[in-house]
């Protein structure tokens, strides 16, 4: 969501993870309203990814969708 709140993820119940409005990609991609990227280390399954961010606009909802792949 635009405010950070996670609503979906592949690994964990969204209910139990931190707001995302922190991270560089879902930053960038809100502030710049482009597609934005960052690689670093996932605490949540503990190894580094890669993550793309998104702004997706539909109707009068706002969301940022981000994808992660890990890197190997």
């Amino acid at each position: 969501a635009e405010d950070g709140t996670v609503i979906a993820d592949t690994h964990e119940k969204p209910e139990n993870m931190n707001n995302h409005l922190n991270r560089e990609e879902v930053s960038n991609a809100i502030k710049n309203n482009a597609l934005a990227t960052s690689i670093r280390f996932s605490n949540t399954v503990e190894a580094d990814f890669m993550y793309v961010a998104v702004p997706v606009q539909m109707d009068d909802a706002f969301f940022v969708i981000r994808v992660a792949k890990e890197m190997v």
